[in-house]
């Protein structure tokens, strides 16, 4: 998918995007605008700096556009997608935002954030993948951000029920079927299994942990990961820790992450990141021939 930033030779095409039905039902400014008002806008995002408005193109189509307002006095953007209609429900609007974020945030260090119909789940759905922390809602909107910066902090004993809040909202798992209790929960903490474990948060909310085990296994554990926000954890990783050394049959001289076989999300993330699996693993307790 290649990401350019707009010109006017768009304006038409973003423009009857615009005024779609769907669009319109589902945007802050619900009314039809004229071409000369849309063009006038155009206009403006291109030559105002703190506005920036990409799009996607692929196999000479173009996807959709996303929208960043840069606000200077409080360090923030807001941030808003919309998708050719005749490109919606093709899988293009994940990779569409993430990319233009990712292209965003590489010149501008900012806080990222949307404002979301409440009714528009599938704008929410899109957005929680791509890392955004919802925050608030009223009785029409509801409010996310994103944080450039991973706070990233290591686990102790005081982190037990920070870790077991995210343990009992997990969605996929290697390593249990049935929640421990908090205190056989905080026993496990106070062993501290792992060579390396962390919390890392957006801001003040804990969002997910990782662990580094002696044999150079890492573990990822987020609901709701992303292609940023992994890249953010793995370059965290390599810039603090390095593989232990080599134990043939035993530890490779390289990382590697475990991954629940039903982590979808993350097998895609790493994928697109260009890593390849190595190993499938069976769990056998008994033999049923």
């Amino acid at each position: 998918m290649r990401i350019r930033l707009i010109n006017e030779i768009d304006s038409k095409e973003i423009y009857n995007w615009r005024n779609n039905d769907l669009t319109r039902e589902m945007s802050v400014n619900s009314e039809l605008i004229s071409f000369d008002d849309h063009k006038k806008w155009i206009i403006n995002y291109i030559n105002n700096p703190d506005k920036t408005i990409f799009i996607g193109e692929e196999s000479g189509l173009k996807l959709g556009v996303v929208r960043f307002e840069l606000n200077l006095e409080n360090n923030t953007a807001e941030v808003s997608i919309n998708m050719n209609p005749l490109m919606r429900s093709k899988g293009y609007g994940k990779k569409l935002l993430s990319k233009s974020i990712e292209k965003y945030l590489n010149k501008t260090k900012t806080i990222l954030k949307a404002k979301i119909k409440n009714e528009n789940q599938i704008s929410i759905n899109l957005f929680k993948s791509q890392g955004f922390i919802f925050l608030e809602k009223d009785n029409f909107y509801s409010y996310f951000e994103y944080k450039y910066n991973l706070i990233f902090k290591e686990v102790d004993l005081s982190c037990s029920d920070i870790l077991y809040r995210l343990l009992n909202q997990r969605q996929n798992s290697i390593s249990h079927k049935i929640m421990p209790s908090l205190s056989d929960h905080k026993k496990f903490v106070k062993k501290h299994p792992y060579l390396y474990w962390y919390i890392f948060s957006v801001g003040d909310i804990a969002i997910g942990t990782f662990y580094i085990k002696k044999d150079n296994s890492i573990g990822i554990n987020i609901n709701n990961p992303s292609i940023l926000i992994v890249k953010k954890i793995l370059k965290f990783i390599f810039e603090n820790f390095k593989p232990e050394k080599e134990i043939p049959s035993h530890t490779p001289n390289y990382f590697y992450i475990n991954l629940a076989d039903t982590n979808d999300k993350m097998k895609k993330i790493l994928f697109k990141l260009g890593f390849l699996p190595i190993q499938v693993s069976y769990k056998i307790e008994q033999l049923n021939w």
